[in-house]
């Protein structure tokens, strides 16, 4: 099962693969969104899962479709797991 979470969490999220492709730091686009520098790092290492807020605010900072960025079926299903 722990293998399994490690390829699915591999999956969760572009965030940091968009956020270099458009040249901006982890500090920048904290400033952009009001979504702190430790949370996005968190997001990027898939240490940690988005809120809905926290979706947004990154998706429009990257001026980017959420569902680019994030894979929602994957998030479901950790927090499935989760629970």
């Amino acid at each position: 099962r722990r293998q399994r979470q490690m390829c699915i969490r591999d999956r969760v999220n572009r965030i940091k693969e968009i956020r270099l492709e458009k040249s901006i730091t982890i500090t920048e686009l904290s400033n952009i969104t009001g979504v702190s520098r430790t949370t996005i790092y968190k997001l990027e290492e898939q240490k940690s899962n988005p809120s809905l807020e926290t979706i947004s605010r990154i998706s429009s900072g990257l001026k980017e479709r959420p569902e680019k960025i994030f894979n929602f079926s994957v998030i479901q299903e950790l927090q499935k797991e989760e629970a």
